[in-house]
């Protein structure tokens, strides 16, 4: 693995910089300081895109020279907001970012670890390049785009409309009809991928309807919703294409995504009217699940975060569905600048989320999908102590729905 091998060529402990020569590395501004012991070693590690929201792949963490890397530690420790590492970039210890004064398109994310972690980066460095997209999907795109944004409507309004224009305003589906409505949409959104996905994703779903065919319309549609979360998970463009679509609430997209949106968005939560279900969840399991979401947030974001830390009536949703993990060294490899750890009650929320478990394409994930449009409150925002990353905590809220129940 490259990254062992580059760690191997730095040396912490003898860094040689002349002391004489002109640095053209200085500081911009102060952040709140944090404590932090003078025996521990850090390294500066930068990731090989130079796009922040070019995120298809996983990238390589490449750590930065030994003077660079001295500078950036002694600047973060003094409490420095931002810094120059060069003429033309500097790193912001806040977004976590490597940023140039003459590219604004340069975002090269930059993360802080300890030297005796490089072992496990590597273990968890060690996963498919899919996944790294699931779990690192870019909720923001820009700051017109606030987490804020609708919040007085608990659900998303992409499925909502989508769901008023197919039906009519009947609010009634039949699978007759959105079976061939998914299909028409998938294979013309699939028209500029490579052949083979979108053929077998197609190939998928006739498979789904040819094995249901003759059983009633609840289980046949029980079955629709199972194959098309299960595909959520399938190693091709669809996730990417519907969560974009969902993120943007790209009005464009409503036709050809709005079937599949609407079937994935209706399975989960779904066992939530299933009474020996609810029992068996109940006796077995503690009241409320942890989950984690390793993101990026630009400044406004975090700022809105610290702001809404104790208003009851402040609330936030994000727009595409959420992929989180309840593996919290897993989350964290994904995480740029913010670390969401997420605190779900197991019963009230069970129409907000659901757990791939065994309906995935990858059965060893601990996967926990959150619906879109659901709504979180900021219960506090903290700074960790060795990766600067802000740990925003929240709680996620219950449907009007679920509190009727």
């Amino acid at each position: 693995m490259l990254i062992r091998r580059k760690f191997s060529q730095l040396n912490l402990d003898q860094p040689k910089i002349n002391m004489n020569t002109t640095s053209s590395i200085r500081l911009m501004s102060v952040r709140s300081l944090l404590q932090q012991s003078i025996e521990t070693k850090f390294i500066w590690l930068f990731q090989s895109n130079t796009k922040l929201l070019d995120r298809i792949q996983c990238y390589e963490w490449i750590p930065y020279s030994d003077e660079i890397l001295l500078s950036l530690e002694n600047a973060f420790k003094k409490g420095a907001g931002k810094i120059f590492i060069d003429e033309f970039h500097h790193i912001d210890f806040i977004e976590l970012l490597e940023l140039s004064i003459n590219d604004p398109a340069h975002q090269r994310p930059v993360r802080r670890c300890l030297m005796n972690e490089s072992s496990e980066i590597e273990r968890r460095l060690n996963v498919d390049s899919f996944r790294c997209d699931r779990l690192s999907f870019p909720l923001f795109v820009n700051l017109q785009q606030s987490t804020c944004v609708d919040t007085a409507y608990h659900g998303s309004k992409f499925v909502r409309d989508w769901l008023l224009k197919f039906t009519n305003g009947k609010l009634e589906v039949k699978y007759d009809h959105i079976f061939p409505a998914l299909i028409e949409g998938l294979i013309f959104e699939g028209r500029n991928e490579p052949r083979n996905a979108a053929d077998e994703i197609i190939r998928v779903l006739n498979s789904s309807k040819d094995e249901f065919l003759k059983t009633d319309e609840h289980k046949i549609m029980k079955n629709l919703q199972d194959c098309c979360i299960k595909l959520y998970t399938k190693q091709c463009f669809l996730f990417r294409l519907v969560n974009t679509a969902l993120r943007d609430d790209d009005r464009t997209k409503l036709d050809t995504l709005g079937p599949y949106c609407y079937l994935v968005y209706s399975c989960i939560g779904r066992p939530m009217n299933n009474r020996r279900f609810l029992q068996k969840l109940n006796g077995n399991k503690s009241k409320t699940m942890t989950v984690y979401r390793g993101d990026y947030a630009p400044r406004k974001i975090i700022e809105e975060y610290r702001q809404a830390v104790g208003q009851k009536d402040k609330y936030f949703k994000w727009l595409p569905f959420v992929s989180t993990s309840t593996d919290r060294l897993v989350a964290e490899l994904f995480a740029l600048n913010v670390l969401y750890i997420i605190a779900i009650k197991r019963y009230s929320s069970m129409d907000q989320y659901t757990d791939l478990e065994k309906n995935t394409y990858f059965e060893t994930e601990q996967e926990i999908i959150l619906k879109p449009g659901t709504r979180f409150q900021v219960i506090s925002v903290d700074i960790d102590d060795i990766s600067g990353r802000q740990v925003v905590h929240i709680k996620m809220i219950p449907s009007y729905i679920s509190i009727l129940r």
